[in-house]
């Protein structure tokens, strides 16, 4: 009996023991994202707290900020650090200081300074460095605990939003908050852990501790906590019940025996608890995802053996990373445990219920075979989810999306059918949220794709895979080329060759327009040298046009190539311009004085390219082939056409039409003074080497009657 109490303790130590290390780990991360948000909301200047006045380049409101961030958030030292790393303002104890201060500190985070700085190469590179998002700081900043010597310091590197110091470098805070022991106590009170207590590596280590490592790495220490030990507190209890049971009479058995059984029910029921914490989301109370996916796989399993079906719903919350951002980590909780109420109260009992992580959960839907029941589902649980959520004095609306798939699915196995649910999630995602999607083997197709231009792109540019085609711009009367528009193709080794209809929007998404249009100038460049005089057009890319320095690489590209930048045109459209006006008015004219022409793509489908028209100085614009799909000499789109040519010869600009097809089109659009023609009625898009065979042909396109 005696072995059974102790393994029964024992167990019910382990149990409890490992709960409380999962938070204790939970704790530590929480304080390090805590300390970086915290340093982001210095560096953004968006907080109520922390309104800027005047300038935002100016020392003072530096020096605002950072002194308001001593007093709200008790950080001990704030360094603002220009782009060479020497200190422009820095505040210790909220008395102002400079380098000397900051030298002595530098070694233990220039870890953390370079893990910013190769972020921002990173995220510049891929046209992705966006300080204006919301939740900056956990793509471009980053945390550490440190140890001084003296004890443990938090120290969080963020990049300071919309300010720049004296040549125009960027701007980064860095922030250090000292974690005395009182601090530790406070961490552990909050998280129900016992006396926490940080000792250096070189103490003797403890069963019951977390290791401590620095931004580089390295291991500085442990914190400790006294465990509770419940299943050891009641042990002295049972032996005392079994040593008087020993030394009591057959009669007083009975009733040893019953408070055995109760206290034995007990222990079972702190195992029980032990287990669930083990099993269960913390926060939420759901399964976990380890829990969810043994109970998936356990349903699979018996679906597959009795020839029925389940739907697995994959649900995530929209707009939750809002909610984050604006209201904090305590009203995002808040919604987490009413999503998880409002989803359990719209499932089945049978059915099983898990949060995966962060903002998304699965269901799985048992004994369902029919769209139609997942569908109903579905519907039933957006309902419950879009209605608004009390939280203090506010109401708050999330949302959610919802990928479906019905299972088990031939050939997939767990991973497999909740990847297939997810690939359904995405597309919901796409269409505009707040809306469920099943898996259909189209979504699986376009995801596929994805992950291959994603794969792939990036080598077939640098291996010469691609490949340029152009189509000839000609004179009115078809009889002259005036120009070559650059159109990429990919000859992929083992597919053939691939449109840019087929990769051209994904290598947008994933970030691979960028050395895509940089490859695309250079060929240009590098086959129009040949061309005579003719005019070589290149399409801009946004992503490429983005860039800080997008002029000055563009110029050092064609240089190093020879070519005439007289004969270069850059094709924009509208979509650039609106995006940020007056950066594009910079890169425009500073284009324009370096003698490259301009053209002003697509015109017509947007909504205000007459404004552009009148504050850029383009060169020409070119006519959407959609006004000339459906035209008619008499109609509508005649007159819009007819309008669009005499307003661009008014203006001095260039017109060209493109798109087009046929000899009624070729002559009307002579007649009304069109300037230049593009279209398959005179070439498709032809290599570089149909090209040279056409200029030393000097023979006509098209012959007007």
């Amino acid at each position: 009996m005696t072995t059974t109490l102790m393994t029964l303790t024992e167990k019910t130590n382990r149990s409890a023991a490992a709960e409380e290390m999962a938070r204790l780990e939970m704790a530590v991360e929480s304080e390090l994202l805590q300390a970086q948000h915290q340093a982001a909301v210095v560096a953004s200047g968006e907080s109520g707290r922390f309104t800027l006045r005047g300038d935002d380049a100016h020392n003072g409101s530096l020096a605002e900020r950072l002194h308001a961030a001593w007093h709200v958030f008790g950080f001990d030292s704030l360094y603002a650090l220009d782009e060479s790393g020497s200190v422009v303002l820095g505040l210790e104890m909220g008395q102002p200081i400079g380098d000397a201060g900051f030298s002595m500190v530098k070694p233990m985070i220039i870890h953390l300074i370079r893990t910013v700085e190769a972020n921002r190469r990173r995220a510049q590179e891929a046209g992705a460095y966006d300080l204006s998002s919301p939740g900056f700081e956990k793509s471009h900043g980053a945390s550490a605990l440190l140890h001084d010597g003296t004890g443990l310091t938090l120290a969080s590197v963020v990049p300071i939003k919309a300010l720049t110091y004296g040549s125009g470098g960027s701007v980064t805070l860095v922030t250090l908050r000292a974690v005395p022991d009182s601090a530790l106590r406070d961490i552990g009170r909050r998280y129900g852990l016992g006396k926490l207590t940080f000792t250096t590596s070189g103490s003797a280590a403890s069963p019951f501790s977390v290791a401590i490592s620095d931004a580089s790495g390295s291991r500085i220490g442990t914190i400790t906590w006294e465990f509770s030990r419940p299943g050891s507190a009641m042990l002295p209890n049972l032996l005392l019940i079994v040593m008087t049971g020993l030394l009591a009479v057959i009669g007083a058995f009975a009733v040893l025996f019953d408070r055995l059984r109760k206290l034995g029910a007990e222990m079972t029921r702190e195992e029980e608890k032990a287990n669930r914490l083990a099993s269960h989301d913390h926060l939420s109370g759901l399964l976990n995802r380890r829990s969810f996916n043994e109970r998936i796989t356990a349903e699979m399993d018996r679906t597959r053996r009795m020839h029925s079906g389940f739907a697995l719903h994959i649900v995530d919350l929209d707009r939750f990373k809002e909610v984050n951002d604006t209201l904090g980590h305590q009203a995002g909780d808040a919604v987490i445990r009413e999503a998880a109420r409002r989803i359990q109260d719209t499932v089945r009992g049978a059915d099983i219920v898990a949060r995966l992580g962060g903002d998304e959960f699965a269901i799985v839907q048992v004994d369902t075979e029919t769209t139609h029941e997942a569908g109903a589902l579905a519907v039933r649980l957006r309902e419950a989810i879009n209605q608004p959520i009390r939280i203090g004095g506010a109401e708050i609306t999330v949302g959610c999306s919802i990928g479906i798939v019905l299972a088990p699915q031939e050939d997939h196995d767990v991973d497999g059918v909740i990847s297939l649910a997810d690939s359904a999630l995405y597309q919901a995602k796409n269409d505009g949220r707040n809306r469920y999607r099943f898996f259909e083997e189209s979504i699986d197709a376009h995801l596929k794709m994805k992950q291959f231009v994603e794969e792939e792109l990036r080598d077939a540019i640098a291996q010469n895979q691609l490949e340029l085609h152009y189509q000839p711009q000609v004179s009115a009367d078809g009889l002259t080329i005036r120009g070559v528009e650059a159109l990429v193709r990919w000859r992929h080794p083992v597919r053939g060759l691939i449109l840019p209809l087929e990769f051209i929007s994904i290598a947008e998404e994933r970030g691979l327009m960028l050395p895509l249009s940089q490859w695309v100038l250079r060929r240009a460049c590098e086959d129009g040298k040949r061309w005579g005089n003719i005019k070589v057009a290149v399409n801009v890319s946004a992503a490429q046009f983005k860039q800080p320095n997008f002029v000055r690489d563009l110029l050092v590209s064609v240089d190093d190539i020879g070519f005439d930048l007289s004969r270069l045109e850059l094709e924009l459209t509208e979509g650039m311009i609106v995006e940020d006006e007056e950066k594009a008015e910079q890169a425009i004219f500073a284009l324009r004085e370096h003698g490259i022409s301009l053209a002003l793509d697509d015109f017509g489908t947007g909504y205000s390219s007459l404004i552009y028209l009148r504050r850029f100085p383009f060169d020409k614009i070119k006519i959407d082939r959609a006004f000339l799909e459906s035209m008619e000499t008499t109609g509508e789109s005649a007159i819009l056409v007819h309008s669009v040519v005499h307003l661009g010869r008014a203006l001095g600009l260039t017109v060209c039409a493109e798109g087009i097809e046929t000899e009624e089109q070729h002559r009307f659009l002579q007649a009304v003074g069109c300037h230049e023609l593009q279209g398959y009625l005179f070439s498709k898009p032809v290599t570089s080497d149909r090209i040279d065979e056409m200029l030393a042909s000097g023979a006509p396109f098209a012959r007007v009657a």
